[in-house]
């Protein structure tokens, strides 16, 4: 038999309904701080390159080639 009881208790479903909408609310937001990570890394790596190069170009007062051919025997 079933009792039946008056209390004001949350049962597992709705604690789990609760938990499903909040991560629902929160999903869009989770997801622009990533894009925004990215972008940040991306645009930081960018940088880094261009100093890479400039530093390249005040040492050797030239900008890196663009391609160095290796010779025909290193090739397997």
């Amino acid at each position: 038999m079933r009792q039946e009881t008056n209390s004001k208790e949350f049962t597992l479903i709705e604690l789990l309904v609760v938990i499903a909408f909040l991560i629902v609310l929160l999903l869009p937001t989770i997801q622009q701080a990533i894009e925004t990570t990215r972008k940040h890394s991306c645009r930081t790596n960018l940088e880094q390159i261009g100093l890479t190069f400039y530093n390249y170009l005040e040492t050797y007062k030239v900008f890196p080639p663009g391609y160095i051919q290796t010779s025909q025997s290193n090739r397997n």
